[in-house]
């Protein structure tokens, strides 16, 4: 599980933290087994794994895997991301989320609409 201070700063963002609300499945008595809460400037950021992100995407497991392998063959590159990212794995997929479900990539710092 990544818990690098950019992962936190990726995830820290609406459309994941939005999105973990609409998750209550997960959620037992608050903070339960099946949550990554980390602090990170005087809040907790939920932090999804890497199946989390992929249940949101909400594919079946042909086009998950197909459109996966679309976006880290043909157009990663294309995303102008820093050159050292992403570094893990629930990088890389929280990545794909962002660029599938809100046309937004990472630039380092922040999510931008591309």
């Amino acid at each position: 599980m990544d818990t690098s201070e950019t992962y936190i700063k990726m995830c820290d963002c609406p459309e994941i933290q939005e999105y973990h609300v609409k998750l209550p499945k997960l959620i037992t008595n608050g903070l339960g087994s099946n949550c990554q809460y980390y602090g990170y400037t005087n809040k907790h950021v939920w932090l999804p794994r890497q199946d989390q992100i992929q249940e949101m995407l909400n594919y079946g497991i042909g086009a998950l895997v197909n459109d996966f392998e679309e976006f880290c063959v043909c157009k990663l590159n294309m995303l102008e991301c820093p050159d050292d990212f992403p570094k893990t794995m629930e990088q890389l997929w929280l990545v794909f989320y962002m660029w599938e479900k809100h046309s937004k990539t990472w630039d380092g710092k922040k999510w931008v609409k591309k």
